[in-house]
């Protein structure tokens, strides 16, 4: 019998009780394909926690992964803090989004970690991303659990852990926690205590004290006080809030609260809520894919910016880490926000005459994100660092800056996700929704449109066209299949260099350059190994790499010039030689 088909057998043994989730296992029993994409593999525990489509099995989002990770995760934090001679009770944060079944995964975290003499604390309402990076550190947590799939649709949901200075753990933490849930029995008798009196608790109701003496129900007060601070931090910055109207979607998620709280205390004139988006809701019936990324999703913000003639669209993802901006003329992708975001603060500092500070102030940006930003903020003395993708990584680096005294000019990736505050250490829609607010404000003050903005900065600087295209491949054969493809890639590098006419290769894994005479040598890259590949011309740059939380081969084109009809034609032939490669490696391996 194969490994996912005993795995299959003893959940049904293990579940005799559970008589929904029983029923559920006879009725897949019926397809072989799916008991094997749920039960083929533990769904794996990275340096993003868990992510997956919610369902039975281990290779799904359900609470009895929930359970076991969450124990493992108590085992890990107990050894932590007792070799250090430590006794003071650990404590640990949980907040979650609007996702079916959220509330669910944020009991069965509270409950475990509270049966394992560990302080739970749970938000009473669900929270965004920064509140919780927020609270970790102004309520002096050892760790933080958020349950959300970000932007994923409404098949996934998943359990990210952070550290006590309010990121994500990194990989050599992620491996050590997840080493002790190896060790966790899933169908350990008080997990499965536990997992009885979650399915039987209201979906709508939070565990509190009731349930254990270790819970703890916090308020809205830790969402109110970032609030404040954010009102203090940024009250140098001009742009009168009282003379623009702005659309705004929370996504049916979590950003609703507090960013209608902050606009309303600066003096926004009028936030006009999308209404069809603005309660909670798990199955984003008006917006399948709730990603600031895709221009789909602005559908219904840009129908009431419209009808109300508001000056700017704003949308938040479910989680409020993601945020994206629209006018009448356009979709903003992520790079065109930063850099939106970039020229305005560097605007306002020179305005207030703080250009001497500038050389304090650090950007940091994702090896995929536009280097167009250098260019703005170095002409006046800003440092510049590149970091692997992932938020983590800037918060790991924001730390190490706010130690040294340096101060953060902007941190964002690509993918919409940027963080302007010095309070919190990860990706924040509502201080962006913020400081885009007072952007879209200030450009009304001087009379000008978003777009003249862009344009006179590309004027400035020179062309630049980013573009990210996901190839999808699907469950356990996919991921295989996008492991062997990108072995494949690693092993012809110098084919790849002729083939794209690139002057050299970056393997991040191995460390190591290519270029276009053969030569080989040690990369001057200092960042953490990773399966990520890029091929670097005169004038673009082409990076290829598996998603870590999605069933997707991700590759993303950057190009420049100065010539702006140039970008286009430059894109087209890089994307056409990568959709050629996929295509013809997807026909070979059938």
């Amino acid at each position: 019998m194969t490994e996912w088909k005993s795995r299959y057998h003893l959940w049904k043994k293990q579940l005799h009780n559970f008589d929904e989730a029983l029923t559920f296992l006879e009725e897949m029993g019926k397809d072989d394909a799916l008991v094997e994409d749920s039960f083929y593999r533990e769904l794996s525990f990275g340096t993003s926690g868990l992510r997956g489509i919610m369902g039975i099995g281990t290779n799904r989002m359900n609470t009895f992964v929930v359970a076991k990770a969450t124990k493992g995760l108590s085992s890990y934090i107990l050894s932590k803090r007792y070799s250090k001679g430590d006794k003071c009770k650990p404590k640990v944060i949980i907040s979650y989004d609007n996702r079916n079944n959220s509330r669910k995964f944020a009991n069965a975290t509270a409950l475990v970690l509270a049966n394992e003499g560990i302080e739970a604390l749970i938000f009473e309402n669900m929270t965004a991303v920064p509140i919780l990076s927020f609270a970790i550190r102004n309520l002096g947590c050892d760790f933080g659990v958020m349950i959300t799939a970000s932007h994923n649709n409404k098949i996934y949901n998943g359990y990210k852990v952070y550290n006590d200075r309010g990121y994500q753990i990194l990989d050599n933490e992620a491996e050590d926690i997840l080493g002790f849930i190896e060790k966790t029995d899933i169908f350990d008798e008080n997990l499965m205590k536990i997992n009885k009196i979650i399915r039987e608790l209201d979906e709508e109701k939070v565990i509190g004290g009731s349930y254990h003496e270790n819970i703890t129900v916090l308020n809205d007060a830790n969402e109110d006080k970032y609030i404040q601070c954010l009102s203090k931090e940024f009250n140098w910055l001009s742009g009168d809030l009282e003379n623009i109207e702005l659309s705004y979607s929370p996504l049916y998620g979590t950003g609703r609260r507090p960013i209608t709280k902050l606009l309303e205390k600066e003096g926004i004139k009028k936030i006009h809520k999308v209404d069809l988006q603005w309660e909670e809701n798990g199955d984003f019936p008006t917006c399948p894919d709730p990603n600031p990324e895709y221009e789909e999703t602005y559908r219904e913000a840009i129908k009431i910016m419209e009808r109300f003639s508001a000056d700017a669209a704003i949308v938040t993802d479910p989680d409020c880490d993601r945020i994206g901006l629209a006018t009448g003329n356009r979709v903003f992708t992520g790079n065109q926000v930063a850099t939106l975001l970039s020229w305005y603060i560097k605007e306002q500092l020179l305005l207030n005459d703080r250009k001497d500070e500038i050389k304090n102030y650090k950007v940091l940006r994702s090896i995929v994100s536009s280097p167009l930003i250098e260019k703005i903020v170095e002409a006046e003395g800003a440092g510049v660092e590149e970091t692997l993708i992932g938020f983590k990584y800037m918060g790991e680096k924001l730390e190490e800056l706010s130690l040294k005294g340096k101060k953060l000019f902007i941190a964002f990736e690509e993918g919409n996700g940027f963080l302007l505050s010095q309070l919190i250490r990860d990706k924040d829609g509502i201080s962006t929704a913020f400081l885009l607010a007072k952007l879209v404000a200030y450009c009304k003050d001087i009379n000008k449109s978003l777009d003249q903005i862009l344009s006179e900065v590309y004027e400035s600087y020179g062309y630049y066209l980013e573009k990210t295209v996901n190839y999808v491949f699907e469950g356990y054969e996919g991921s295989k299949l996008m492991d062997s493809f990108m072995d494949n890639l690693r092993n012809r590098k110098n084919d790849l260099i002729d083939i794209f006419k690139a002057n050299s290769l970056f393997d991040y894994f191995e460390g190591t350059e290519n270029f276009d005479d053969g030569k080989v040598k040690e990369s001057k890259l200092q960042l953490p190994k990773s399966n990520i590949l890029e091929l670097r011309g005169e004038d673009w740059k082409l990076i290829i790499r598996k998603s870590g939380t999605e069933p997707k081969l991700k590759v993303y084109i950057i190009c420049w010039d100065k010539v702006e009809y140039n970008l286009s034609q430059k894109s087209k032939g890089l994307l056409k030689k990568v959709n050629e490669m996929v295509e013809e490696y997807k026909d070979y391996e059938k």
